[in-house]
């Protein structure tokens, strides 16, 4: 599909006369109208949710991506009543520009420009009874309640794993290269129910395939990391500092590790862990929808496309 200019996106908005909300890409725009189906108020015909992956970047701009589209279309278009955005918050006020943690304060909301609560829309979803759902639909077959109650009390360290993770491949700017590469075999639960990465096993080799010049060293700072994370409270909610995509991904592997050493068949912890992006989209979707309380950042959009 051909990318249009953001002056071009523009006047189109300018004339139209239904409500339009901008998001950053077709996930995001799912993930509203699944929302919207439920909200009453909202009636197709009278909203448009966009995506800036329509949208070509201004060649001063060329390097901006889908969030900095997104933001840069809502300063041609803060003052139309008829647009609004909806964009990852990212680490904005989260993690500090030496690398630590700040105390957790909501983001700078304007009228019409929101932003998720925590790093990304996905988010959301990182809490245990999301999870364990997941678990259960996918891993039913050898489970009991015993053993849920054990995925259930190790979803915090699965948590606090993806942070330092997340922090950490952040930091070694390796979020591309580090997309995908782990699998439940690189983590290592302990008889005392901690877990740590696996310094020297395959992960090790498959960093260095993908160019990480030293892999040992990055995953012993991922583990150094990990017992520094503080304690989950009010101040520091972990669900919402984590990356949105590295962190899923090693929430999922950590909790099949669990699986694997409860005797869950590998092929079914193996589904758990790698399931694809779409069965993962729709369980997320189907979790938001079922909630009594929608998140505030999508309620506040919900509420813009609404009558």
């Amino acid at each position: 599909m051909a990318q249009q200019t953001v002056n071009g996106y523009v006047i189109s908005v300018d004339i139209r006369k239904k409500k339009t909300l901008l998001v950053e890409g077709n996930s995001d725009r799912r993930i509203l109208r699944r929302l919207a189906a439920n909200c009453p108020g909202c009636k197709p015909e009278n909203f448009v949710i966009d995506t800036a992956q329509t949208l070509k970047a201004p060649e001063e701009l060329d390097e901006i991506g889908n969030r900095g589209k997104v933001l840069h279309t809502f300063e041609k278009l803060k003052q139309s009543e008829k647009f609004a955005v909806l964009v990852d918050r990212e680490w904005d006020g989260l993690i500090a520009d030496d690398g630590s943690w700040l105390k957790f304060k909501k983001p700078d909301d304007t009228e019409r420009k929101y932003f998720t609560l925590g790093h990304s829309i996905e988010n959301y979803g990182f809490q245990e009874p999301h999870f364990v759902q997941i678990v259960l639909s996918r891993c039913y077959d050898g489970l009991s309640q015993d053993s849920l109650s054990l995925v259930q009390k190790c979803f915090e360290k699965s948590l606090v794993m993806a942070l330092a993770a997340s922090k950490v491949i952040a930091e070694e700017r390796l979020i591309t290269r580090a997309s995908s590469v782990f699998t439940y075999n690189d983590f290592a639960w302990t008889v005392e129910g901690d877990v740590a990465l696996r310094i020297d096993g395959d992960i090790a080799t498959r960093l260095l395939q993908r160019g990480v010049k030293d892999p040992s060293a990055l995953l012993t700072k991922i583990n150094t990391t990990y017992a520094k994370v503080p304690k989950a409270s009010n101040s520091f909610p972990i669900p919402l500092y984590i990356h949105g995509h590295i962190g899923c991904e090693v929430i999922r592997c950590v909790i099949a590790s669990k699986l694997a050493d409860m005797g869950v068949t590998i092929p079914v912890v193996n589904q758990f862990a790698h399931e694809g992006a779409e069965a993962r989209e729709a369980s997320f979707r189907e979790y938001l929808a079922g909630l009594s309380e929608i998140p505030s950042s999508l309620q506040r959009a919900l509420d813009f496309i609404s009558n």
